[in-house]
């Protein structure tokens, strides 16, 4: 069949490449330049020093006081320029300028002794940031390229308190994700936790979803980052909201001489994490299987069934192909006016599961004019396709569905980035930005059928079948007798083709899924203004506002299950969702940088206006109105929400403070307050809003006007450089967060004086509800990069944290509301009453999943290292160790007894050998080798919770976490194993 090819994406694209533009030096994420000039021999400020970043048109001059500042920098590295009539001309090379922070470089000029000399030294990093109100992490884009890592996301998971993209206790959609100032998160995520996502993504509709644990809408590249900081105290006002935290990314620039490289990173195969003993087919399971095939077919009237067990060993390959990251970079200065950074990556990997398959090809631009000395015109496009444009299908492996994989629906995706920003430098302390830009993403999911035999086959990758045309109706879903593709109720007799049943008591299919297909789109349209001034040397004042315009398109065809749950019985094969919103925000923000006497004061305030492009339930105990809707010449019956007003527009203020101050000359101190407001995830706000299309009773639906998610996050901290080139930061924290979970509410139907009576009563709708509590105390070690003998260097950054997240737990479950009084006024169900529903506090648990829990890791240590070894070897090394996640006794339990158990205690270690040739001072080469969990631990992750099984015991028995290796969600039972990377880097 054919594929739909997708101009518009692809157009976007190359209008943004075309855009010809100098990589500006002001972007939001920016950093600021600051220092005194003095005279070397009696400390006398020299005022009128030229003070010149080697390499870009900035520049300024040294006050009365032989002070100077220049703000709006790029984060990077730069050679920094001193000189003065009469004064030895300083250069100072590497100075390291950092997003949201003053780097502090003073310089001290010699009378000059022999004409045109010129002194060249080396910036020193230091390990104590005095300007530091706030904690964060910061990773440099050297760094990163020394270290074992596929992605950015492993770089950032190995940063203090972050675990697997949880940070300090919040989601993973509680921390935003900006690139370039521009936020990038993804905010249809699809992981968000639902009380009806289990039946509604993960089971009955056939898709594994578990590799979505990036809350972004790409992977980025880590070999174009100039540096990655991940914000968890108060973050800088001009970012997004994040009640949990920002990560922001900065791309690396291309000044000087054109340079680039090309990579090719492969690994042979993919090893599967867990013990031997463990496997996907073990033999007794495939022994049982192929008797009970045998039987059936050996049966006249049993035949047809026998017919649906396809599966034989070998059918499915696994881990035996291998995974390959090739990546090109090439960058440099193209004119004095005129310079780009462009990159590309395609990653591609079997994994180790049977028939998955995951291929990316992303690129970037980063390109910008130098109109005149003083205005910049800058660009910026991302590419991330997944199949959408480049016609190639994703699988993965889901273990319901272990004996017949075709099952599982497959899924391609793509989006992209376009930015274009005018920057205005009026003087060097002073600057604006206006900001245009675009984002869009679109994932799909479904079933292909390549030669139209009717079914699906193993190696078929072709356009997603459309459940709503009535010749794909007839010829692929019928009644579990006809032998179709599709069945049309999943617990008809003939569909119920049970397998065999596994030890943990899972039925396992052998054929005949449901319809399932999925396509959802998220556009953002959004302009930012940004203006920053230092208006004198103790204030430096920053103001500006952003609006973003969404739209998410969704459209879900699935199968229900049970005849009786459709509204039109055997004529509705499926149940259709099709929905259209488009709300918006709106955000001013103004903050205020005081510095007098080494005390640092950071205020600011942002407030968001966001509208949720929803409405009201009208009637909570009649909520539906009975409604039709012609798809393709069928006639649908649809349960449509009987709405009213629109949901009002929230108004969030989210101050914050941040205050440093010295300690001697080797330590400072500082605290930090952020209060942080944020809706769910729009897939949760959205979730059936169309309505719910059968007569299922399992369905939870969403309260349109659920409060937000509020924190209250402190922090208090100390740095140290307790011996040269070495430096501590310690901190504690408190984070208060209301509305983290939810509370469900249950109306009993009743029918209006002259209104249809519906099917489908009760109603269960969610709001928000509860509290938790994330507190804790990190320990940051740190070592600049130093020379421990000739030859010889070795930076390093290594944490310990001791945490807890405690949040409350609904003692009540589901709370009803009876009223079967047709003219009774009352419509509203009383949602602010969760807030007095029964609760008490738990650790946050785990062992179900590593999807949506296991993040409360009391203790978690991690390590980040690299070195410099004679005849040019390095090393890069990253460890971690955390005690094991909590969860619930099952044996001889105390109903007033609410201790958590703690499993094994995770450890890995990954490692990157590397050697360096040069051939010519610019051309070389670089061989590698990659080893992640280098000792191959088998660290126990989750464990199999299901209640029909005695393995639930076993695990707090013994630790066994299960017999088998991956969860019914996709998420596996132990972490990864040891695997190897051969790598080869070519520069020139």
């Amino acid at each position: 069949m054919g594929r739909r090819i997708l101009t518009m994406p692809l157009l976007t694209l190359l209008v943004c490449l075309g855009l010809q533009a100098l990589p500006g030096e002001a972007w939001a994420q920016t950093g600021k330049l600051a220092g005194t000039v003095t005279e070397a021999d009696t400390g006398t400020p020299i005022p009128g020093t030229t003070v010149v970043l080697e390499g870009t048109t900035r520049g300024t001059v040294t006050d009365a006081e032989g002070r100077y500042v220049i703000v709006g920098l790029q984060p990077g590295t730069y050679d920094v320029r001193f000189s003065f009539v009469g004064f030895t001309t300083r250069l100072v090379d590497g100075v390291r300028v950092t997003s949201d922070r003053t780097t502090t470089l003073d310089a001290q000029l010699s009378t000059e002794v022999i004409e045109g000399a010129e002194l060249i030294v080396e910036a020193e990093r230091p390990v104590v940031d005095p300007n530091q109100t706030t904690s964060r992490a910061l990773v440099t884009g050297e760094e990163i390229s020394r270290l074992p890592a596929t992605t950015l996301q492993d770089v950032v998971g190995r940063t203090a308190n972050n675990y697997n993209g949880f940070l300090r206790g919040s989601r993973r959609f509680e921390a935003k994700t900006i690139i370039e100032g521009i936020d990038i998160s993804d905010a249809f995520y699809q992981l968000s936790p639902t009380p009806s996502n289990f039946y509604g993504g993960l089971i009955y509709n056939n898709t594994n979803r578990a590799d979505e644990t990036n809350a972004s809408i790409f992977t980025i590249n880590p070999d174009v980052v100039s540096e990655v900081t991940v914000n968890t105290g108060a973050t800088d006002a001009s970012y997004s909201t994040g009640s949990g935290g920002v990560v922001a990314v900065s791309l690396a620039e291309g000044r000087g001489p054109l340079r680039g490289s090309f990579s090719a990173r492969i690994a042979p195969q993919i090893n599967t994490p867990g013990p031997d003993s463990l496997a996907f087919y073990p033999s007794d399971e495939v022994a049982a299987y192929f008797a009970l095939r045998d039987a059936l077919r050996s049966d006249p009237a049993t035949q047809a069934k026998g017919q649906l067990f396809t599966f034989d060993e070998g059918k499915y390959a696994a881990g035996d192909d291998p995974e390959v990251d090739l990546r090109f970079s090439l960058g440099g200065s193209i004119t004095d006016k005129w310079n780009f950074l462009l990159s590309g990556q395609w990653f591609q990997t079997n994994g180790f599961a049977p028939n998955s398959f995951n291929k990316r090809l992303g690129g970037t631009l980063k390109t910008a004019y130098n109109v005149s000395a003083n205005s910049k015109l800058t660009a910026l496009a991302i590419i991330e396709d997944q199949g959408l444009w480049g016609n190639w299908n994703n699988r993965s492996y889901h273990d319901y569905w272990r004996y017949y994989l075709e099952g599982v629906a497959q899924d391609d995706g793509g989006s992209f980035l376009g930015s274009l920003k005018w920057t205005q430098i009026l003087s060097p302390e002073s600057y604006f930005n206006v900001q245009l830009y675009r984002t869009y993403k679109r994932n799909r999911y479904g079933y292909v059928d390549d030669d139209g035999n009717g079914f699906t086959d193993v190696g078929e990758d072709g356009d997603f079948l459309d459940f709503t045309d009535p010749a794909v109706i007839d010829k692929y879903i019928g009644p579990g007798e006809e032998g179709k593709m599709f069945s049309t109720n999943i617990s008809n007799a003939f569909a119920d083709i049970t397998g065999i049943t596994a030890p943990d008591g899972t039925r396992l299919r052998a054929g005949q899924p449901q319809p399932y297909s999925e396509d959802v789109k998220s556009y953002m349209n959004g302009l930012k203004f940004d203006y920053a001034n230092q208006i004198n040397f103790n204030h430096f004042i920053q103001a500006g506002l952003e609006a973003r315009l969404r739209e998410f398109d969704y459209h879900q065809v699935y199968g229900i299950d049970q005849d009786g749950s459709k509204l039109n019985g055997l004529a509705e094969p499926f149940v259709l969702s099709d929905f259209s919103r488009k709300p918006w925000e709106f955000a001013l923000y103004a903050s205020d940088r005081m510095e007098y006497g080494g005390l640092i004061v950071n205020l600011g305030l942002r407030v968001e206006f966001v509208n949720r492009d929803t409405e009201e339930i009208a009637d909570f105990f009649y909520p539906f109105l009975r409604d039709s809707v012609s798809v393709n010449g069928q006639t649908l019956y649809r349960n449509v929400f009987n709405r009213g007003d629109d949901v009002a527009t929230d108004v969030f203020f989210n101050p914050r403070i941040g205050v440093s101050h010295p300690i001697g000359t080797r330590a400072a101190m500082y605290f930090s307050y952020a209060r942080n407001q944020q809706l769910v995830p729009y897939t949760q706000l959205y979730e059936w809003y169309d309505g719910n299309n059968s007569n299922n009773p399992f369905f939870v639906y969403q309260d349109p006007a659920q409060e937000p998610i509020t924190s209250n996050n402190y922090e208090l901290g100390i740095q140290w450089e307790f011996t040269e080139g070495w430096g501590a930061d310690v901190n504690a924290y408190m984070r208060s967060i209301e509305n983290y979970g939810t509370a469900v509410f249950e109306a009993t139907n009743r029918v209006p004086t002259g209104q249809e009576s519906l099917v489908g009563s009760p109603h269960r709708f969610a709001t928000s509800f509860g509290y938790a509590d994330s507190r804790g105390i990190e320990l940051v070690v740190r070592r600049a990069p130093l020379a421990l003998a000739d030859d010889f260097t070795l930076g390093l950054t290594a944490s310990y944290t001791y945490a807890t997240v405690e949040s409350a737990r609904n003692a009540e479950g589901t709370v009803g509301f009876a009223d079967n009084d047709p003219d009774n006024p009352i419509t509203q169900l009383p949602f602010n009453d969760a807030e007095d529903l029964d609760h008490f506090p738990q650790n946050i648990r785990g062992g179900a999943s590593t999807l949506a829990g296991g993040y409360d890791r009391r203790h978690r240590g991690v390590l980040r290292s690299v070195a410099s070894l004679p005849l040019d070897f390095s090393v890069g090394l990253t460890g971690s160790m955390e005690s094991g996640f909590l969860y619930e006794k099952q044996i001889e339990v105390d109903e007033r007894d609410r201790e958590l158990l703690t499993g094994p205690t995770n450890f890995q270690i990954d490692l990157r050998l590397e050697k360096r040739f040069m051939f010519t001072p610019r051309f070389g080469a670089d061989l590698y080798v990659d080893v992640t969990n280098l000792f191959n631990r088998h660290n126990v992750i989750a464990y199999n919770d299901n209640p029909q099984s005695s393995e639930l015991l076993l695990f707090e028995r013994n630790g066994n976490p299960g017999s088998r290796l991956v969860q019914r969600d996709g998420s596996t039972l132990y972490g990864p194993a040891r695997n190897v990377y051969f790598g080869a880097r070519v520069r020139f």
